[in-house]
Protein backbone atom coordinates (compact mmCIF):
# COMPACT_ATOMS: atom_id res chain seq x y z
CA UNK A 1 0.00 0.00 0.00
CA UNK A 2 1.52 3.30 -1.17
CA UNK A 3 1.48 6.73 1.27
CA UNK A 4 0.72 9.63 -0.28
CA UNK A 5 3.04 12.94 1.66
CA UNK A 6 1.66 15.55 0.20
CA UNK A 7 -1.76 17.15 -0.97
CA UNK A 8 -0.33 17.91 -4.11
CA UNK A 9 1.28 15.17 -5.31
CA UNK A 10 -2.32 13.61 -5.46
CA UNK A 11 -2.74 14.16 -9.10
CA UNK A 12 -0.96 13.00 -12.36
CA UNK A 13 1.56 14.91 -13.79
CA UNK A 14 2.28 15.13 -17.31
CA UNK A 15 6.13 14.46 -19.14
CA UNK A 16 6.50 18.31 -19.70
CA UNK A 17 5.46 19.11 -16.65
CA UNK A 18 7.86 17.57 -15.16
CA UNK A 19 10.48 18.27 -17.56
CA UNK A 20 9.87 22.01 -17.04
CA UNK A 21 10.48 21.60 -13.40
CA UNK A 22 13.90 20.72 -13.81
CA UNK A 23 13.51 16.38 -13.99
CA UNK A 24 15.98 14.67 -15.83
CA UNK A 25 14.51 12.67 -18.48
CA UNK A 26 16.13 8.64 -18.45
CA UNK A 27 15.62 6.94 -21.84
CA UNK A 28 15.10 3.58 -21.71
CA UNK A 29 14.68 1.31 -25.02
CA UNK A 30 15.01 -2.03 -23.85
CA UNK A 31 18.73 -2.48 -22.20
CA UNK A 32 19.84 -2.94 -18.79
CA UNK A 33 20.14 0.82 -17.35
CA UNK A 34 21.41 0.94 -13.35
CA UNK A 35 21.00 4.21 -11.49
CA UNK A 36 23.94 5.15 -8.72
CA UNK A 37 24.27 7.70 -6.35
CA UNK A 38 27.31 9.25 -4.97
CA UNK A 39 28.86 6.94 -4.09
CA UNK A 40 28.18 4.57 -6.75
CA UNK A 41 25.70 2.38 -5.05
CA UNK A 42 23.10 0.90 -7.42
CA UNK A 43 19.29 2.16 -6.23
CA UNK A 44 17.22 1.71 -9.34
CA UNK A 45 17.73 -0.78 -12.33
CA UNK A 46 15.71 -0.62 -15.46
CA UNK A 47 16.07 -4.40 -17.29
CA UNK A 48 15.08 -5.02 -20.82
CA UNK A 49 12.43 -5.79 -22.31
CA UNK A 50 12.30 -9.72 -23.77
CA UNK A 51 13.25 -9.50 -27.32
CA UNK A 52 10.67 -11.33 -29.94
CA UNK A 53 7.98 -10.69 -31.97
CA UNK A 54 5.27 -10.71 -28.54
CA UNK A 55 7.35 -7.30 -28.01
CA UNK A 56 6.49 -5.14 -30.54
CA UNK A 57 3.92 -2.43 -30.14
CA UNK A 58 1.64 -3.96 -32.96
CA UNK A 59 2.19 -7.86 -31.47
CA UNK A 60 -0.26 -7.72 -28.13
CA UNK A 61 -3.08 -8.91 -27.82
CA UNK A 62 -6.45 -6.95 -27.01
CA UNK A 63 -6.24 -7.25 -23.43
CA UNK A 64 -9.15 -5.10 -23.01
CA UNK A 65 -11.36 -7.58 -23.57
CA UNK A 66 -11.22 -9.64 -19.84
CA UNK A 67 -9.04 -9.27 -17.22
CA UNK A 68 -8.57 -12.69 -17.35
CA UNK A 69 -6.31 -12.59 -20.94
CA UNK A 70 -4.03 -9.75 -19.20
CA UNK A 71 -3.35 -11.95 -16.23
CA UNK A 72 -2.53 -14.75 -17.86
CA UNK A 73 -0.52 -12.39 -20.45
CA UNK A 74 1.32 -10.88 -17.38
CA UNK A 75 2.40 -14.23 -16.45
CA UNK A 76 3.65 -15.12 -19.66
CA UNK A 77 5.43 -12.40 -19.84
CA UNK A 78 6.60 -12.45 -16.74
CA UNK A 79 8.49 -15.49 -17.32
CA UNK A 80 10.15 -14.32 -20.78
CA UNK A 81 11.13 -10.96 -18.97
CA UNK A 82 13.35 -13.16 -16.34
CA UNK A 83 12.34 -11.29 -13.67
CA UNK A 84 14.41 -12.94 -10.84
CA UNK A 85 17.21 -13.28 -13.07
CA UNK A 86 17.07 -9.12 -13.86
CA UNK A 87 16.77 -8.98 -9.65
CA UNK A 88 19.76 -11.47 -9.35
CA UNK A 89 22.34 -10.04 -11.79
CA UNK A 90 21.55 -6.44 -10.77
CA UNK A 91 21.65 -6.78 -6.81
CA UNK A 92 22.97 -10.25 -6.33
CA UNK A 93 23.39 -9.90 -2.08
CA UNK A 94 20.01 -8.40 -1.60
CA UNK A 95 18.74 -11.73 -3.67
CA UNK A 96 20.60 -13.91 -1.47
CA UNK A 97 18.81 -12.32 1.45
CA UNK A 98 15.41 -12.67 -0.08
CA UNK A 99 15.78 -16.03 -1.13
CA UNK A 100 17.25 -16.98 2.18
CA UNK A 101 14.79 -14.98 4.27
CA UNK A 102 11.60 -16.69 2.23
CA UNK A 103 13.40 -20.38 2.08
CA UNK A 104 13.74 -20.28 6.00
CA UNK A 105 10.24 -19.33 6.48
CA UNK A 106 8.55 -21.48 4.34
CA UNK A 107 10.62 -24.08 5.94
CA UNK A 108 9.65 -23.76 9.12
CA UNK A 109 5.75 -22.61 8.05
CA UNK A 110 5.59 -25.80 5.67
CA UNK A 111 1.69 -24.75 5.13
CA UNK A 112 2.41 -21.70 3.79
CA UNK A 113 2.15 -21.51 -0.01
CA UNK A 114 4.46 -19.21 -1.81
CA UNK A 115 3.11 -16.91 -5.00
CA UNK A 116 5.33 -19.05 -6.97
CA UNK A 117 7.95 -21.58 -5.77
CA UNK A 118 11.07 -19.96 -4.57
CA UNK A 119 13.45 -21.17 -7.32
CA UNK A 120 10.88 -19.34 -9.44
CA UNK A 121 10.61 -16.15 -7.31
CA UNK A 122 12.62 -14.94 -4.16
CA UNK A 123 9.75 -12.23 -3.47
CA UNK A 124 6.93 -13.99 -0.84
CA UNK A 125 3.89 -11.46 -2.54
CA UNK A 126 2.64 -9.96 -5.54
CA UNK A 127 0.33 -7.35 -6.39
CA UNK A 128 -1.60 -7.52 -10.03
CA UNK A 129 -2.79 -3.97 -11.35
CA UNK A 130 -5.73 -4.80 -13.86
CA UNK A 131 -5.94 -1.38 -15.25
CA UNK A 132 -6.83 -0.53 -18.02
CA UNK A 133 -4.91 2.01 -17.86
CA UNK A 134 -2.73 1.65 -14.43
CA UNK A 135 -0.79 4.68 -12.73
CA UNK A 136 0.08 5.73 -9.44
CA UNK A 137 0.27 8.54 -8.23
CA UNK A 138 3.90 9.98 -5.76
CA UNK A 139 3.97 7.63 -2.65
CA UNK A 140 6.59 5.34 -0.90
CA UNK A 141 5.67 1.40 -0.04
CA UNK A 142 6.02 2.37 3.87
CA UNK A 143 5.87 -1.73 4.71
CA UNK A 144 8.64 -2.62 2.76
CA UNK A 145 11.54 -3.14 3.68
CA UNK A 146 13.69 0.46 3.99
CA UNK A 147 16.83 -0.70 1.83
CA UNK A 148 14.74 -3.62 0.14
CA UNK A 149 14.15 -4.27 -3.42
CA UNK A 150 10.35 -4.29 -4.91
CA UNK A 151 10.68 -5.15 -9.10
CA UNK A 152 7.58 -3.95 -11.23
CA UNK A 153 7.34 -5.31 -14.45
CA UNK A 154 4.42 -3.82 -17.23
CA UNK A 155 2.95 -4.69 -20.04
CA UNK A 156 0.29 -3.46 -22.30
CA UNK A 157 -0.35 -1.76 -25.40
CA UNK A 158 1.13 2.09 -24.92
CA UNK A 159 3.79 4.01 -26.15
CA UNK A 160 6.43 4.22 -23.65
CA UNK A 161 7.43 7.48 -25.09
CA UNK A 162 4.51 9.44 -24.73
CA UNK A 163 3.61 8.30 -21.15
CA UNK A 164 3.62 5.39 -18.53
CA UNK A 165 7.10 6.65 -16.99
CA UNK A 166 8.29 6.18 -13.57
CA UNK A 167 8.64 8.93 -11.85
CA UNK A 168 11.56 9.14 -9.26
CA UNK A 169 10.50 12.21 -7.06
CA UNK A 170 13.45 12.48 -4.54
CA UNK A 171 16.15 11.59 -7.51
CA UNK A 172 14.21 14.30 -9.53
CA UNK A 173 14.14 11.99 -12.49
CA UNK A 174 11.70 10.29 -15.21
CA UNK A 175 12.65 7.18 -16.57
CA UNK A 176 10.72 5.97 -19.57
CA UNK A 177 9.39 2.56 -18.78
CA UNK A 178 8.74 0.40 -22.02
CA UNK A 179 5.96 -2.72 -21.77
CA UNK A 180 7.58 -5.78 -21.56
CA UNK A 181 10.29 -4.75 -19.08
CA UNK A 182 10.82 -4.04 -15.66
CA UNK A 183 12.62 -1.61 -13.23
CA UNK A 184 13.83 -2.72 -9.64
CA UNK A 185 13.39 0.05 -7.02
CA UNK A 186 13.93 0.51 -3.00
CA UNK A 187 9.87 1.79 -3.20
CA UNK A 188 10.30 1.91 0.50
CA UNK A 189 12.64 5.02 0.15
CA UNK A 190 12.13 6.98 -3.49
CA UNK A 191 8.94 8.27 -3.77
CA UNK A 192 7.36 7.01 -7.07
CA UNK A 193 4.79 7.40 -9.19
CA UNK A 194 3.66 7.09 -13.29
CA UNK A 195 2.84 9.48 -16.14
CA UNK A 196 -0.61 8.65 -17.26
CA UNK A 197 -0.64 6.89 -20.77
CA UNK A 198 -2.83 8.31 -23.80
CA UNK A 199 -6.40 8.18 -24.68
CA UNK A 200 -7.31 4.32 -25.89
CA UNK A 201 -4.22 2.90 -24.57
CA UNK A 202 -3.89 -0.10 -21.77
CA UNK A 203 -1.16 -0.51 -19.40
CA UNK A 204 -1.00 -3.25 -16.62
CA UNK A 205 1.41 -4.40 -13.66
CA UNK A 206 2.56 -6.76 -11.99
CA UNK A 207 4.96 -5.99 -8.52
CA UNK A 208 6.73 -8.12 -6.51
CA UNK A 209 8.02 -7.50 -2.63
CA UNK A 210 8.22 -9.15 0.53
CA UNK A 211 7.57 -6.79 3.20
CA UNK A 212 9.69 -6.09 6.28
CA UNK A 213 7.69 -7.91 8.65
CA UNK A 214 8.74 -10.89 7.33
CA UNK A 215 12.11 -9.83 7.53
CA UNK A 216 11.66 -9.06 11.33
CA UNK A 217 9.69 -12.40 11.73
CA UNK A 218 12.55 -14.71 10.43
CA UNK A 219 15.18 -12.40 12.21
CA UNK A 220 13.02 -12.70 15.65
CA UNK A 221 13.40 -16.73 15.50
CA UNK A 222 10.03 -16.63 13.50
CA UNK A 223 8.29 -14.56 16.43
CA UNK A 224 6.54 -11.50 16.03
CA UNK A 225 8.73 -8.15 17.49
CA UNK A 226 6.11 -8.59 21.07
CA UNK A 227 6.37 -12.66 21.12
CA UNK A 228 10.24 -11.58 21.40
CA UNK A 229 10.19 -9.18 23.78
CA UNK A 230 8.27 -11.52 25.92
CA UNK A 231 10.36 -14.42 25.60
CA UNK A 232 13.92 -13.36 24.77
CA UNK A 233 16.82 -12.87 27.81
CA UNK A 234 18.09 -9.29 28.30
CA UNK A 235 21.30 -10.49 26.31
CA UNK A 236 18.84 -11.34 23.23
CA UNK A 237 17.08 -8.06 23.59
CA UNK A 238 20.47 -6.12 23.78
CA UNK A 239 21.96 -7.83 20.67
CA UNK A 240 18.51 -7.39 18.71
CA UNK A 241 18.81 -3.73 19.88
CA UNK A 242 22.76 -3.79 18.31
CA UNK A 243 21.70 -5.20 15.00
CA UNK A 244 18.59 -2.76 14.39
CA UNK A 245 21.28 0.09 14.89
CA UNK A 246 23.70 -0.89 12.74
CA UNK A 247 20.75 -2.50 10.12
CA UNK A 248 20.32 0.50 7.97
CA UNK A 249 24.55 0.52 7.43
CA UNK A 250 24.48 -3.00 6.64
CA UNK A 251 21.50 -2.87 4.26
CA UNK A 252 23.46 -0.43 2.63
CA UNK A 253 26.07 -2.31 2.56
CA UNK A 254 24.38 -5.10 0.06
CA UNK A 255 23.75 -2.80 -2.50
CA UNK A 256 25.25 -3.16 -5.49
CA UNK A 257 28.44 -0.98 -6.47
CA UNK A 258 29.74 0.31 -9.24
CA UNK A 259 33.37 2.02 -9.14
CA UNK A 260 33.23 5.63 -10.57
Amino acid sequence: MGVTLKEEDGREWTLLELLAEGFQLVANDGEHIPIIDANGRVFVSACGAPRNDTTSRGGRPDWRETRSVALHAILECREEAGLDSCFKVSQPDLFNLYGTTLRDLLSRHPQLRPNFPPEVSVFAAANFNMGPQTVTIGHYDSKNLGWGMCIVFVDGNFNHKLGGHLILWDLRMVVEFPMGSCIILPSALIKHANIPIQPGESRYSFTQYTAAGLFRWVANGFKSDLAFSETASSEALDGQQRERELAWEWGLSLLSMIPA
